[in-house]
């Protein structure tokens, strides 16, 4: 794996650890813990550590997650796989909106 490869999976993985130490839901919360795992899965051995991003609301590191996951793309992955990878970030993000009476 390549130096940017690794920086752009590990910028993905740490705004899905955000994002599910964040959530208002447990549901939600394994939603992205699942979309991580996935990421994993994908990479083999070859991950790069959690490290911790600044605080920010979770719009913010929804955005940043999709973009890095996106960016896989020109890092080699399918881009058929990086969009099913998306779709449950998506799933995940459903389960987060907080209920409105």
């Amino acid at each position: 794996m390549l130096l940017a490869h690794a920086i752009t999976l590990g910028q993905a993985r740490s705004h899905l650890a955000a994002l599910a130490d964040r959530a208002v839901t447990i549901e939600a919360s394994s939603g992205y813990e699942r979309v991580l795992l996935r990421l994993d899965a994908l990479h083999g051995e070859d991950i790069p550590a959690i490290h911790p991003v600044p605080s920010g609301d979770r719009d913010e590191l929804f955005d940043l997650a999709r973009d890095a996951i996106e960016d896989l793309t020109g890092h080699g992955l399918d881009p058929l796989t990086v969009e099913l990878v998306l779709d449950l970030l998506s799933t995940a993000r459903d389960l987060d909106e907080p209920d409105e009476p």
